[in-house]
């Protein structure tokens, strides 16, 4: 996991390119049978882009050493400002 900010993250597959959402729908029958459609989350990204970066809101640490931020203790402005940093258009 790349740490990129206060809570955005980007992450490597095994195969060495970024995760990332698989831009076309996939349709699929669910574990009740019911067709489903949505979109895939799969390491297809060669170079890190805003579709690469992971917004993340840490609840709980569970780990001693683990130093996230919770979600909790930031302001609107706060979450506002680092998205606003990592190009996302009016957060």
């Amino acid at each position: 996991m790349i740490d990129l900010g206060l809570l955005i993250v980007e992450r490597r597959g095994v195969n060495g390119s970024y995760l990332g959402v698989n831009g076309s729908q996939t349709t699929y029958n669910g574990a009740s049978g019911n067709p489903r459609s949505g979109y895939r989350m799969q390491s297809i990204i060669a170079t890190p882009d805003l579709s690469s970066k992971f917004f993340v809101a840490v609840r709980q640490n569970l780990q001693a050493g683990a130093q996230a931020t919770l979600f909790s203790s930031l302001s609107p402005a706060e979450v506002s400002a680092e998205l606003e940093q990592q190009g996302v258009a009016d957060p």
